[in-house]
């Protein structure tokens, strides 16, 4: 039966009823709209009511209302046909009517179906097709009858007496018949996305799995024969696995239907031996269904945010051997779960929300996997990469250790999801359907992501490779993006300074007039000394927390938001510092008057304070605090650092503190960001060194503010040079006042 057809009989089933007054049939005429024509004749609904207007034989209303009439099915058939206007059959199209015909949980007991059509030849499937009524049901049982051992779900044999079921099983077999097997999978899949609890999957997108599957058999010591994912969803990581000469292959999952059709979607197209495929369905947590399996890669896209994975009765169970998680903790449940199915030696890659790279919960687990050796890689994916798409997911590369290690090997840190200049890099569209752009990009991020994992070397602004001792601080942070430095510091120096050279000259030409900074480079002298070469300088590093330790620092927050009508009255024309003004340095913006009653003021602003903002839109502002500032209030979402100036130079701090590095490295969450000024870190320098930088980023604040009436050229100028300095490619002028 073709798609028209199908969808004749679909139409029938769901019959519009006439209109009040209109005589009785006990068998009435199905009915149909505009919209459900446009549908059946693949055009728009425009096209319909243009033929209504130009076509005097087409069928007129028999039932509706006149803002919506319904015309009788087989009269428009009967015109559609006579005037060439039904489209050819398609047999996908076909399928996705058939499926609307019957019950969303009996779909997948046609899966059976699937693999056995898939097994005949072009003869045998002519004359099944061939068949009629229940001589094709017939014959279809026993197929389904004949391969449902192989399938995890057993067909009920339930749709062939519901409604639409022999026409499903008769458009899965034309669509087999003409080679549309991975498309059928495709409408299948979909129809059943929502036959059960799948809360916190998401379906692994092909070049994703295939850069995991690269990750999970590359450098391996051993061949890689078997590979195991325990969170299958409908089989997309196995199928990568398999592309890689991977021949046994085991997934499980939550749900019986997606479990079927990996089991089915593995078996197709190959003669491969019963016992090397396999697909079980079930809880992998609570009902793991292959206990005793040890692959030599297993790779898993978990479910996220499980709070209910069963903590309580797996709370003394042998596959914790890192530590039990913690309630929030799911994604390390399935961690440990997958290194538990690995031979030592073998490799597990999962992907991971980036929150479980911080969360003070999995910190002593992440500990012990850094201990032991267990962890070798995290790769920080653009946001896009996969659902859900507006965050960074982690790619974690973990390996099961091999008896106890005589030294624990240093862990590889990808950050993929910054480009060449710091900016957050996004991932939009299906490769498939987006054009060659978008492929273009998964290429590019796979050969990256993929030659830093062969490598396993540092590569500036891409990858670093860290002692693992260096991890083991009190957080056991493994986010890519506090260990990786940003992308400027992969420059040359010369390179550096050649950019940050030309950009300054370009600057002057266009800003002549405008009001020249007060330190730095004159017309007559254009160069900013480069450092040693050909390594950038290199400081010894000390964290904020570090220095409030020391005294060296005081740190006092700023305003707290109250209910209305308990705020502090006092003065209302004092000026009250925002978040806002950091950037331009125009001085306070609020008063205590225009803020009201919505902030707790308590802290005044004092000159030489280093003012800095939480995170708003993705970005830190810093401000040392001069005579606009001073005496202002503070407001809401900022932090003040107060150093002691026999000890720090602000300016020096300010200039440092900003940089995209600190920011990677304080940051914490993915959609709500937090701000830790702790984790921030400077150089360790002599006094009067920093008071050469310092003045320096001074200069270069000047000469941002001057920039701003020349838009992006100027702040590109000024970004350049902080970089140059805050990379060490650049020093201060010996001469801080020039020639």
């Amino acid at each position: 039966m073709d798609c028209t057809m199908l969808y004749i009989q679909f139409c029938r089933s769901t019959a519009t009823t006439r209109s009040p007054g209109m005589s009785e049939d006990p068998t009435p005429t199905p009915l149909v709209t505009a919209a459900e024509i446009s549908r059946l004749a693949q055009v728009t609904r425009a096209t319909v009511s243009n033929w209504r207007k130009r076509h005097d034989d087409f069928p007129a209303p028999v039932g509706g209302t006149d803002s919506s009439p319904a015309y009788d099915l087989e009269a428009v058939t009967a015109w559609l046909a006579a005037n060439e206007r039904l489209p050819e059959a398609n047999p996908i199209d076909g399928l996705r009517t058939a499926v609307r015909m019957v019950p969303a949980d009996a779909v997948g007991d046609v899966l059976p179906l699937v693999l056995a059509a898939s097994r005949l030849n072009a003869g045998e499937l002519d004359r099944l097709r061939a068949l009629d009524g229940a001589e094709f049901d017939l014959r279809c049982e026993e197929l389904i009858v004949e391969r449902a051992p192989e399938v995890p779900r057993a067909p009920g044999g339930h749709i062939q007496d519901s409604l639409g079921g022999s026409d499903l099983r008769r458009a899965v077999v034309e669509c087999v018949r003409v080679g549309r097997i991975d498309a059928l999978l495709s409408v299948l899949e979909y129809s059943q996305r929502d036959t059960g609890p799948a809360r916190g999957q998401y379906p692994t997108p092909e070049p994703l799995a295939a850069l995991l599957a690269d990750l999970a058999t590359a450098n391996l010591d051993e061949p890689v024969n078997s590979g195991f994912d325990p969170a299958c969803g409908t089989g997309a990581l196995l199928a990568a696995l398999r592309g890689y000469g991977v021949e046994v292959l085991a997934g499980q999952d939550l749900l019986a239907p997606q479990a079927a059709q990996t089991m089915v979607m593995l078996a197709l197209g190959t003669d491969a031996p019963s016992d090397t495929l396999s697909s079980a369905a079930g809880d992998s947590l609570r009902a793991d269904a292959f206990p005793t399996l040890r692959a030599d890669v297993v790779v898993c896209n978990p479910p996220y945010g499980d709070t209910d994975w069963g903590q309580d009765e797996l709370a003394y169970d042998e596959r914790w051997a890192y530590g039990v998680p913690a309630a929030k903790e799911s994604e390390l449940a399935w961690l440990q779960h997958c290194l538990a199915h690995l031979r030592p030696g073998g490799r597990a890659v999962l992907l991971l929300p980036p929150a479980v790279a911080g969360r003070p919960s999995g910190r002593r687990i992440r500990a012990e996997l850094v201990r032991r050796g267990a962890i070798r890689a995290v790769v920080s994916l653009p946001a896009g990469a996969a659902p859900p798409a507006h965050i960074t997911l982690h790619a974690w590369v973990l390996e099961r250790p091999v008896g106890e290690l005589a030294s624990v090997d240093p862990v590889l840190f990808v950050d993929a999801s910054r480009d060449a200049d710091g900016s957050p890099v996004r991932l939009s569209g299906v490769p498939e359907t987006s054009g060659g752009r978008l492929k273009a990009q998964w290429q590019a991020l796979h050969e990256s992501v993929l030659g830093a994992w062969r490598a396993f070397e540092d590569r500036p602004g891409l990858a670093r490779v860290v002692p693992a001792i260096d991890l083991l601080d009190d957080t056991v942070d493994l986010t890519p993006q506090r260990h990786v430095p940003a992308a400027a510091h992969a420059q040359n120096p010369d390179e550096i300074a050649r950019g940050a050279q030309a950009a300054w000259a370009s600057l002057r030409t266009l800003a002549a007039g405008l009001a020249q900074p007060s330190h730095g480079p004159d017309a007559d002298n254009t160069a900013w000394p480069l450092a040693t070469r050909p390594e950038p300088r290199a400081w010894r590093m000390a964290t904020v927390g570090d220095l409030l330790r020391g005294g060296a620092l005081a740190l006092v927050r700023g305003a707290s938001s109250v209910p209305r009508g308990t705020g502090d009255a006092q003065g209302g024309e004092r000026p009250v510092l925002m978040a806002k003004d950091l950037r331009d340095g125009d001085g306070p913006s609020e008063t205590v008057a225009s803020v009201g009653d919505r902030m707790k003021l308590s802290t005044e602003v004092a000159r030489g304070d280093i003012v800095i903002s939480e995170i708003v839109h993705g970005r830190m502002n810093v401000l040392v605090a001069g005579a606009l500032e001073e005496g202002a209030l503070l407001g809401t979402n900022l932090i003040v650092l107060r150093p002691d100036t026999q000890r720090l130079d602000p300016h020096f701090l300010a200039g440092f503190l900003a940089t995209p590095d600190n920011l990677g490295r304080a940051v914490s969450g993915s959609t709500i960001m937090r701000l830790d000024p702790r984790r921030l870190q400077v150089p360790l320098i002599p006094l009067t060194e920093q008071h050469r930088y310092g003045e320096s980023f001074q200069a270069l604040r000047q000469l941002s503010a001057a920039a701003r009436q020349i838009a992006a050229l100027g702040e590109d100028a000024a970004r350049q040079l902080t970089w140059g300095l805050t990379s060490g490619a650049l020093v201060p002028p010996t001469d801080p006042k020039g020639p």
